[in-house]
């Protein structure tokens, strides 16, 4: 399983709620080898998260799309029409052009920061995954 997290995030949004807190909850302590944490700020901090999110989804390689097509196989009879459809898309959005920029402009794939959300639609319009 490439990503367990991720499983655990499709599993919780697709049968339950996922609530965003903006307030800390656990203790996170910064070391020098991070990959992730204080952040470049301006126009380099963008080009680096650009760049971060893209790399992660390059070494996920074909997994991620097989991950979906494994929730969908495992839990797909049981998702509301909508959430199979956009689960669907994004499965097909990696084999077809149409399918990839149809899915970059719905309002159902997003992020967490407009940044992030527009990074994911740009690299699900290019196929760049």
């Amino acid at each position: 399983m490439p990503a367990h997290d991720w499983w655990a995030y499709l599993v919780v949004s697709a049968f339950g709620q996922v609530v965003f807190d903006s307030e800390s909850h656990i203790l996170y302590r910064q070391h020098g080898s991070n990959t992730i944490g204080m952040q470049k700020q301006g126009l380099a901090g963008q080009w680096a998260r650009v760049q971060r999110f893209w790399r992660r989804l390059r070494q996920a390689g074909p997994g991620w799309i097989d991950q979906l097509s494994e929730f969908d196989r495992l839990h797909g009879p049981s998702l509301a029409d909508t959430q199979r459809r956009q689960l669907r898309m994004l499965i097909r959005s990696r084999s077809s052009w149409t399918t990839a920029l149809r899915a970059s402009t719905q309002r159902y794939y997003w992020r967490m920061s407009k940044v992030d959300t527009l990074i994911l639609r740009v690299l699900l319009a290019l196929r760049l995954y």
